[in-house]
């Protein structure tokens, strides 16, 4: 996220709003599985900062601004790529499989889902399914356009503006196209599970 962001963020969590509120009882001790000391000692490692404060890009480049958005501050791009264990945080762009989906995650009544791929790929991603009015609706209000809602995890972003959300739209159809079947996915996980 850029500086502003950020201080606007530590501001809202010194304010006064209920939902940060301090409370009066004090935050249970953390105990951590033995398998998360493994991993918090031996892959898990703590990222690099940025070498220079970043900042917001101009709002009227879209494609500047709709990167920032969707990968700065709603972090689309770590559901949205294919694998959770090779993502760089500082360069979103060298993870794997950016924004081309298929990592598993769990939806409704422990199902396995795969993420979808927002790349603008006209057979398996969003290029012909999606219009901007039409994706804006799906990311705010999680409807898509056939008007049957989005599975979870994926929730809606209402506190997005329709700017923000067209912003994002247009810096996908400027990132490299991923062919990647996830009903192709689907098909094989109920193959499999058969």
């Amino acid at each position: 996220m850029a500086e502003e962001d950020l201080k606007s963020v530590v501001a809202w969590l010194r304010s006064d709003r209920f939902p940060v509120q301090p409370a009066k009882q004090e935050a249970p001790e953390v105990e951590y599985s033995f398998f998360s000391k493994l991993l918090s000692h031996t892959i898990l490692k703590p990222g690099e900062y940025p070498q220079q404060i970043l900042q917001t890009p101009d709002s009227t480049d879209q494609v500047a601004f709709g990167r920032y958005i969707a990968d700065g501050v709603a972090d689309c791009y770590s559901c949205h790529s294919s694998d959770f264990l090779d993502q760089d945080k500082l360069h979103p762009e060298r993870s794997k499989g950016y924004y081309g989906g298929g990592n598993k995650l769990n939806g409704e009544g422990g199902k396995p889902i795969f993420t979808a791929n927002l790349t603008f790929d006209e057979e398996t991603g969003i290029g012909k399914k999606y219009t901007k009015s039409q994706f804006i609706r799906a990311v705010k209000f999680g409807v898509r356009p056939d008007g049957s809602i989005l599975r979870q995890p994926m929730s809606p972003h209402p506190t997005l503006s329709d700017y923000e959300v067209g912003a994002i739209y247009e810096y996908l159809k400027t990132i490299p196209k991923l062919k990647n079947d996830i009903a192709g996915k689907y098909a094989e996980l109920q193959l499999a599970t058969k």
